[in-house]
């Protein structure tokens, strides 16, 4: 079962406008070892035409503990201005005893990119400046918590610490900013870390998102795991000792998730949606990673066809071409999720497992099969007729789809033989 909870949705109502069927001119070889010679079995098939009108919002997802976390800033003449942030708490990284009389030197906030192989930034292949904001939470998070991705942090009586201005660079590996000196010693003054508790006494955890100033779009993935790229480093003397090191870590022993803002003013969205409210029809669907929009599919609750096996039924939508790049591409995979009858959303029969389907950029297609749902639906065995079209990986990709909507851009293709 998948977690989402609603806060709203991209409602879409399929209207059946045209559904035909015509014999095969094929030969098939299927079921002559049991028929007469006279008898034959040919396919059937139906091009089922929809047209869709759309009404848009957005969901929320739980986003607790990712290995990555997105940072930065998405403009999009289409969907608008998105933000990505996170929230986390640190643990010691080894227990410390800070000694008699400590005094915190100096404090760094490390992230590291999520991976040094792949595109981890996106700043068009140049070096790009992000300002972000750190804030200090003054109540701990808590681990019992599913925390989603428009969590309201106000509830925290989040501290800013600083504002800071930080640059993206392809052949970087980590972002690395100097913390407020008070924040080692709060830690200092504790005599010893040893827990998240002992911790949290001084850092209850931060909250760390780009800052309203930011106009530009620039964003980051970051492994918030890599305890040697992602870190927060305390540099501290006591009266006997020299300059020591404590490390503070962030990674899947800490509770942490992902915070997103969308904002469509302006957008084209923002024009789909005001279609939608004056019940109008929009010549665009969308789709979009995280969790913005999402396209809501409901199904006739008749497809004309009556016992009949299924031998194949495919679903496409057709991919509108921006000329973008980046994070403005279309999803490499994307997924369809049911809503079941307590209105929660689970997987597909086809894709149980979760898995998508992976955007053919020669054809411009997302194609799925739903041979196996079909059948059901004929069957009157499955009474999911509400379908929701969103990313793969829609917790961690901002990548988005804009789907063509025009008359005969979304098919469900059926071919079938008669029982």
């Amino acid at each position: 079962m998948i977690q989402f909870r609603y806060s709203s949705l991209l409602i879409i109502s399929f209207f059946l406008i045209h559904l035909f069927a015509a014999s095969c001119n094929s030969d098939s070889e299927l079921g002559m070892s049991i028929l007469p010679g006279t008898d034959e079995l040919k396919p059937q098939y139906t091009d089922t035409v929809f047209s869709v009108n759309a009404s848009v919002a957005n969901d929320s997802i739980v986003t607790t503990n990712l290995s990555t976390a997105l940072l930065g800033v998405v403009k999009d003449d289409y969907f608008g201005f998105s933000t990505a942030g996170f929230v986390t708490q640190l643990r010691p990284y080894y227990n410390v005893v800070f000694g008699a009389n400590a005094i915190a030197d100096s404090v760094f906030l490390s992230l590291g990119f999520r991976d040094t192989s792949i595109s981890s930034i996106y700043t068009n292949g140049v070096t790009s400046e992000m300002k972000i904001e750190i804030f200090r939470l003054r109540s701990p998070l808590r681990d019992s918590v599913s925390y989603f991705s428009d969590t309201d942090m106000s509830e925290y009586d989040t501290i800013l610490l600083s504002e800071y201005t930080v640059t993206l660079n392809p052949k970087d590996t980590l972002i690395r900013v100097k913390l407020p000196n008070f924040i080692g010693q709060m830690i200092v003054d504790l005599d010893s870390i040893k827990t998240i508790d002992d911790v949290e006494k001084a850092i209850p955890g931060l909250l760390i998102k780009p800052s309203k100033s930011v106009s530009n779009g620039s964003l980051a993935y970051l492994n918030l795991n890599n305890i040697t790229n992602s870190n927060v480093a305390l540099y501290y003397h006591s009266e006997s000792d020299t300059v020591k090191v404590s490390t503070l870590v962030m990674d899947s022993y800490v509770t942490k998730f992902n915070i997103y803002t969308h904002n469509y003013s302006g957008s084209v969205v923002e024009q789909a949606l005001s279609a939608s409210a004056n019940g109008t029809h929009f010549d665009y669907i969308y789709t979009q990673g995280m969790n913005g929009v999402h396209s809501k599919l409901v199904f006739p609750n008749q497809l004309n066809l009556q016992n009949v096996v299924i031998l194949k039924a495919e679903l496409e939508f057709e991919v509108f071409k921006t000329n973008d790049i980046g994070y403005r591409t279309p999803p490499d995979e994307v997924i369809l999720v049911r809503e079941l009858p307590d209105g929660t959303r689970g997987y597909l029969p086809e894709y149980n497992a979760g898995y998508g389907v992976t955007y053919n950029s020669e054809t411009n297609l997302y194609r799925f099969n739903l041979t196996r749902l079909v059948q059901n639906w004929i069957d009157g065995t499955d009474e999911a007729r509400v379908l929701y079209l969103l990313p793969a990986k829609n917790k961690v990709s901002p990548n988005r789809a804009v789907i063509k909507n025009q008359q005969g851009k979304i098919r469900l293709k059926i071919s079938y033989i008669k029982e």
